[in-house]
């Protein structure tokens, strides 16, 4: 933390915790071999996109997964899965509200006599509408295998790098280490406060549970090609 906070008063006369969200990876990206501790991921909000946890592009190319869960109550864009059924439903009404939002904000002659609340409570009961239409192919058997069974392997992170994008790494105590996309595991965090992540392999997904009870699943980076700083590696929880 002391070379960061060094870089970060001779670019932008600040500590690096003080400077803005852009300007930290900037400088992490810059300086490949400074990483971050950051046990417990307490400091994660100050660098991940939690909006951007969510894979957006593959949602909008399979509307399998972006309508087909709502009413089986399971979110997932195939890199993340929410499981609890709750939470997955406010999920799914907070990306319907935005996405009728937007459509709302269109400028369209045949809006002109409608009020903004009537378009958008008619875009939100349209996209609803399409629920029905995907949820008989919604993998919901293959879901409910994956969360048939708990790992007993506990893991924790370690800290954060920068190689392309924001990586974390999260390690169990008898070292099998774990890369993860930190905007998705903010977003994960974000949603399943109190849970605690349990791992099989470094092929297997990161499940988050609570009491007992997989509420949510998050798959690791598979690239091997990517450098985890020895000094995330080395450190000892």
């Amino acid at each position: 933390m002391k070379n960061l906070n060094s870089i970060s008063q001779n670019q932008f006369g600040k500590d690096f915790y003080k400077i803005t969200k852009s300007q930290r990876l900037l400088i992490l990206a810059e300086n490949k071999l400074e990483s971050i501790i950051d046990l417990n991921g307490e400091n994660i909000n100050k660098l991940a996109s939690i909006n951007k946890g969510i894979n957006e592009d593959a949602l909008n190319k399979r509307l399998i997964l972006k309508y087909g869960g709502y009413n089986s109550k399971y979110f997932t864009d195939s890199e993340l899965l929410i499981a609890d059924k709750e939470i997955s439903q406010k999920i799914y009404d907070l990306q319907f509200a935005k996405e009728a939002k937007k459509e709302s904000l269109k400028k369209d002659n045949r809006y002109k006599n409608e009020s903004y609340q009537d378009i958008f409570d008619g875009n939100l009961k349209y996209t609803k509408n399409k629920t029905k239409k995907y949820e008989k192919d919604f993998p919901i058997e293959t879901i409910e295998k994956l969360i048939s069974k708990n790992y007993n392997i506990k893991g924790e992170i370690i800290g954060h790098f920068v190689e392309r994008s924001l990586f974390t790494l999260i390690q169990t105590e008898n070292k099998i280490n774990i890369i993860v996309n930190t905007d998705k595991l903010a977003f994960m965090l974000k949603y399943l406060p109190n849970t605690e992540m349990f791992i099989k392999n470094e092929l297997k997904s990161i499940q988050f549970i609570k009491n007992g009870k997989i509420q949510g699943l998050l798959m690791p980076i598979l690239n091997k090609d990517l450098s985890i700083p020895e000094k995330l590696l080395n450190y000892k929880i």
